[in-house]
């Protein structure tokens, strides 16, 4: 392959990848809770972890109740830079199957957030490979 022919694919190859695996980890992740229960917890405690460029990174473990009375906790498993501190409510969804597999319903904790960075990285592919084939085709 020339390197005229795989200019357009490494400029759209790479955010094409990277655009499926984040719209893959999103809708994943927002289907599986989908038909979860809606109530309103209250974070209990922050663990927190080394994160890049001097930034902590926190786990929001929480705690909520079920339809029969029952408390769970949960410590999440989407990290964030600025979390919720402890005793502030936040918006919970659990698994009716399931009571103790709860998660906080936010923008980054429901995954919303990478169905969103996803399909902006799919447009990006496809931006890139019409600019750069219309430039290597034009050459």
């Amino acid at each position: 392959m020339s390197d005229a022919a795989l200019a357009p694919v490494l400029a759209a190859g790479i955010p094409a990848l990277l655009g499926t695996v984040f719209l893959t980890i999103g809708i994943v992740r927002t289907r599986m809770m989908r038909g979860w229960t809606r109530t309103t917890g209250v974070v209990v405690d922050r663990r927190t972890g080394r994160a890049d460029r001097g930034m902590t990174s926190i786990y929001p473990t929480f705690q909520w109740q079920d339809e029969r009375g029952e408390v769970h906790q949960h410590t999440s498993s989407v990290k964030q830079s600025l979390g919720p501190s402890p005793g502030t409510a936040v918006p919970v969804l659990y698994d009716p199957q399931r009571p103790s597999r709860g998660a906080i319903d936010t923008f980054v904790q429901g995954g919303r957030i990478f169905v969103y960075i996803g399909a902006g990285l799919l447009v990006v592919a496809l931006v890139a490979l019409v600019l750069v084939s219309s430039i290597v085709i034009s050459l």
